[in-house]
């Protein structure tokens, strides 16, 4: 009883341990599926600053004007709901109603990609700005220094006269030279932490639900060779050490075969009374005819 109940314990005590690791999830998928959000919503940015300063008429490039300023107010909303917490404007109608945590404060290594990180952030390391260049200082101070960086320039080119908007202004020039690689790979890498962190707690939960069914196939092996079996064998010897007792009993000592007889002479007996007690009533009524007949 005593291993039965041990079992069951265990198998509540990893099941909270499930729920408590899985309800944790939220938080860490909340922020990635932010950090997607913010990634989509870059390369909308990226989209609609071409198109508007690509625009020769006025109502086509006002047009982008309006559609930059509103890709921007939603940007910006999605990387303060990543880094401090909370839920943008563009979720507040949305199924997934999860706040995001805070990120800035609940993740040490995305702090470090976005505040601290003194290197580039190109993926292949390859055309990175060098000392001295235009954009090495902004392109080697974390993430956060890009973003904001990116924010500041796009409002200003929505805000810009027409006269200033153009494909090669400086403005444009910097989301060409910088946003292009630098900030949209530096995003990709900051999603792929909150992935890998999702990733791992899952497989904490995979690898607690692999330990107990290792150690129940164990157990249950163990309960085989070690009870089970030599049970068995124990009660195999003394079944054969009964019948090898009994056959050496006389007959008249077989209990059961006595029992038997003893049943079989009571029915035979009962049997034997109640055809005499046939046989005898006939005659009977015989003789009180015949009497009232002489009569």
């Amino acid at each position: 009883m005593v291993p039965f109940a041990l079992w069951n314990l265990a198998l509540i005590i990893v099941y909270v341990v499930s729920v408590v690791q899985l309800d944790g999830m939220q938080g860490p998928l909340a922020s990635l599926n932010m950090a997607s959000h913010i990634i989509y919503r870059y390369t909308r940015v990226r989209a609609v600053a071409f198109g508007f300063v690509s625009q020769d008429d006025r109502d086509s490039r006002e047009v982008w004007r309006e559609m930059l300023k509103t890709e921007m107010s939603y940007f910006e909303s999605e990387y303060d709901s990543l880094m401090y917490g909370g839920t943008p404007i563009t979720q507040v109608n949305s199924v997934f109603q999860k706040a995001v945590p805070a990120s800035t404060f609940a993740s040490n290594s995305f702090a470090n990609e976005f505040f601290r990180a003194k290197r580039c952030f190109r993926i292949d390391g390859e055309g990175c700005a060098q000392p001295g260049d235009e954009y090495y200082e902004v392109t080697h101070n974390g993430l956060d220094v890009m973003v904001r960086r990116m924010i500041s320039e796009m409002n200003l080119l929505a805000d810009d006269d027409d006269r200033d908007v153009a494909y090669n202004g400086t403005r444009y020039t910097w989301m060409f030279n910088v946003g292009g690689r630098d900030l949209y790979e530096g995003l990709q890498q900051a999603a792929q932490l909150f992935q890998d962190y999702s990733i791992s707690r899952y497989n904490q939960v995979t690898n607690l639900h692999t330990i107990l069914l290792i150690v129940a196939i164990t157990l249950v092996c163990c309960f085989l060779f070690m009870a089970l079996w030599p049970h068995l064998a124990r009660l195999k010897a003394g079944a054969a050490r009964q019948g090898a007792l009994l056959s050496h009993v006389p007959p008249e000592l077989d209990v059961r075969a006595h029992v038997r007889s003893v049943f079989r002479r009571a029915v035979a007996a009962n049997a034997h009374g109640h055809a005499a007690a046939k046989k005898k009533a006939p005659a009977a009524l015989t003789t009180d005819v015949l009497r009232t007949g002489m009569a």
